[in-house]
């Protein structure tokens, strides 16, 4: 996250505190009740050791709320064959394999693509 707001990238950045924060937040419930505006243009998606939690998010991110049309990129260190098959077999838009000097770079070139240059039907 602090990759994407130190290049000023022109989106607004909100971090969550684990997948079931962010479901909340996408679906309006729990403390994010009364949330206001727009639904996310982009879920950027840290995945973690327990793949399977990934898999899960972007099921029901796809499945039980209301961002379905919403980008859903994975971010991961390492990807195996299996990872990258759970996850675009779960619904994921784009799975991108970097870390450490590789990273903002990289998230600079996501950022654009998703962010500027690609249009879902919401965006009309």
């Amino acid at each position: 996250m602090r990759a994407l707001r130190e290049m000023r990238v022109p989106c607004v950045v909100l971090g969550t505190d684990g997948y079931d924060k962010a479901l909340e937040y996408m679906n309006r419930g729990g403390e994010f009740a009364s949330r206001r505006g727009e639904d996310p243009d982009l879920v950027l998606l840290e995945a973690d050791s327990q793949h399977g939690a990934a898999s899960d998010f972007i099921r029901k991110a796809r499945f039980e709320t209301s961002c379905r049309p919403c980008p859903i990129v994975v971010l991961a260190p390492g990807a195996s064959a299996r990872d990258l098959e759970c996850w675009y077999s779960a619904g994921a838009s784009s799975v991108l394999v970097a870390d450490g000097d590789e990273l903002p770079e990289a998230l600079k070139s996501l950022s654009w693509y998703w962010l500027a240059h690609n249009r879902t039907p919401k965006q009309r």
